[in-house]
């Protein structure tokens, strides 16, 4: 069939029923964006792509190329029979084929070798309906545990607020991956219309719910229905009999709900006690001169506030601890697998009279500069009857880490086998950071 021909007359090169099939199944292997550069890359009118839902819009322009070029139309379709399209995996490339041909046999066509190509035959076209594919309940079932874990990282997510955590993200980008490649596996037209991908990244999962005017508990609320989509799918396509449950087991079954319910708010309310902000009392600070500074510094005693603790790992040690400064207040801290930033105030290092970061802080700070130790070594003018001074002088900073970090044990080495106050926490100074007046009257 030449252009002309398809163009003048009401037929397609391929019947439209197939085409819809064809877009049913291919819609899923690209995003919207991608489908875009595509057909700007086919150079496709956009009068065509119609918009609307991705299988929508790739029906459109398969309807468009059908009618206008047969060989544009042959070759995209002829991209997802290629082993590429699904990572190299040429059985689920040969299945695709078999699955192609028995829709394209309906017009005459067939692919071979990864070609579409007429069928030889005496014979005319089978002119009947093509069949729909029998749902794969294995991908469903396998679809139905990968996105039960996309829901449960999300929840995660938004539960522990962890903006920098690398390996949750890629976690979920993987499982993502994975659901829409199942999707598209598992036959079941349903699945495949009501599915939307939550986010693109969990890094942007806030931005991407600003945009939308819309909150996290409507995206989960999505989610649940769409799992629940999931197992009915199962129930029914699986055959499953539902028989009537006796009232005596469902009874037991929601007994034992309650009473699981009871101790997570119980447990709850345990967690609320300990997490009561603890009282940091801090007596006398007396002046710690430090030459090399030019002017004294002087350990501030704050007014008496408190240190509302976080949860921090268990099993938490000093040397599991990094504290990056991006500047004068704000910090990153890193302990074992948990990053975040938080800033001076709340970690219970703000001067409350002048709403500024205390001598703690600037201490703090000046351990970053110097390498995370303080010593007549690294101070030429620092002469050792002072450096012993600052025994007394750097209590009050271990005292705060200590509050904090909710760790008993001293978080700087001792004096005597390393022959300076070295802090065991790793410091890492503000890039380009110098000493500032406010440290040197420290």
């Amino acid at each position: 069939m030449t252009n002309e021909s398809a163009v003048s007359g009401q037929n397609t090169v391929i019947d439209q029923r197939v085409l819809k099939l064809i877009a049913d199944h291919i819609s899923g292997y690209k995003s919207h964006s991608q489908w875009s550069e595509f057909f700007i890359e086919q150079r496709i009118p956009s009068d065509f792509d119609l918009g609307g839902s991705k299988r929508d819009r790739v029906y459109s322009v398969l309807h468009y190329l059908a009618k206008t070029d047969q060989q544009l139309l042959f070759r995209v379709i002829e991209e997802f029979v290629h082993p590429l399209t699904y990572f190299g995996d040429v059985d689920s490339a040969i299945s695709v084929e078999h699955r192609f041909n028995s829709w394209l046999g309906y017009d005459g066509l067939q692919i071979v070798n990864g070609k579409i190509e007429e069928i030889i035959s005496s014979g005319n076209a089978i002119e009947q309906k093509p069949t729909v594919p029998k749902p794969d309940i294995l991908a469903i079932c396998e679809l139905a545990d990968n996105f039960r874990r996309v829901i449960q990282i999300i929840e995660l997510y938004f539960r522990t607020g962890q903006p920098r955590n690398e390996r949750l993200n890629e976690y979920y980008i993987q499982l993502c991956d994975k659901t829409d490649i199942l999707i598209n596996k598992c036959n079941e037209r349903k699945l495949k219309e009501n599915y939307l991908k939550p986010f693109s990244t969990l890094f942007s999962a806030q931005k991407e719910l600003d945009e939308k005017n819309t909150s996290i508990n409507c995206i989960k609320n999505i989610l649940h229905a769409f799992y629940g989509e999931i197992q009915r799918v199962l129930i029914q396509d699986e055959g499953i009999e539902i028989t009537e449950t006796d009232l005596g087991e469902i009874d037991k079954y929601l007994n034992q709900l309650s009473e699981s319910e009871t101790i997570v708010h119980q447990n709850q309310k345990i967690n609320e006690i300990k997490a009561e902000p603890i009282p940091l009392k801090i007596v006398e600070m007396p002046e710690l001169k430090i030459k090399g500074f030019e002017e004294k510094v002087i350990l501030q005693k704050p007014s008496k506030k408190a240190v509302r603790l976080r949860q921090f790992p268990p099993g938490t040690k000093w040397d599991d601890i990094t504290i990056q400064f991006l500047n004068g207040q704000e910090v990153i801290l890193k302990v074992k697998d948990l990053t975040f930033q938080t800033n001076h105030e709340e970690m219970g290092f703000e001067d409350e009279r002048q709403k500024k970061p205390n001598r703690q802080w600037d201490l703090l700070q000046l351990l970053a500069t110097k390498g995370g130790e303080i010593s007549y070594a690294n101070n030429n003018n620092l002469n050792l009857k002072e450096v012993d001074k600052i025994k007394k002088k750097k209590q009050l900073l271990s005292d705060c880490l200590k509050a904090y970090f909710q760790i008993d044990e001293d978080p700087f080495h001792p004096y005597k086998t390393e022959g300076a106050y070295k802090i065991k926490i790793k410091l890492i100074a503000e890039l380009d950071s110098s000493i500032t007046s406010d440290q040197e009257e420290f």
